[in-house]
């Protein structure tokens, strides 16, 4: 059912008991449905405007807008760009080369080492979360 629809059904609901109404704006009346009832969303479904966005179809518009941005955000995140572009190898190595943790002697290569993962994991964090909202959305 489309969220308009829906919203119509909702709204008709609200003053008759019905078991559905189609996009013609027929409804099927339950018959417990008094003349008041029927003829209050009858004029519910006469008057309403299909061509009118529900407030859910402006909040998912929005949400597919701001889904958008951080999908163009993430598309400009080195890291990600990289995934994209190389095997999983290649990835394995630059990790390796990148953050070699065998490299680490003092503090201060502990520090940039430590730097560098977090980093990664930033962008990494970036990439998955555009995933998961296509996904679990």
């Amino acid at each position: 059912m489309n969220m308009n629809i829906e919203s119509l059904h909702n709204a008709i609901s609200a003053v008759c008991p019905i078991h559905g109404v189609n996009t013609s704006r027929k409804i099927s009346f339950q018959d417990v449905a008094t003349t008041e009832q029927r003829a209050a969303g009858q004029a519910i479904a006469d008057a309403w405007n299909f061509d009118v966005p529900t407030a859910e179809e402006l909040a998912k518009e929005a949400q597919q807008s701001a889904d958008a941005v951080e999908r163009a955000d993430a598309k400009n995140v080195a890291a990600l760009k990289y995934l994209v572009k190389h095997t999983n190898a290649e990835i394995r190595a630059f990790i390796q080369s990148d953050i070699d943790v065998a490299s680490v002697t003092d503090l201060a290569s502990a520090k940039a080492c430590l730097t560098r993962i977090e980093n990664r994991l930033e962008d990494l964090a970036v990439g998955l979360a555009v995933l998961v909202r296509r996904e679990l959305r």
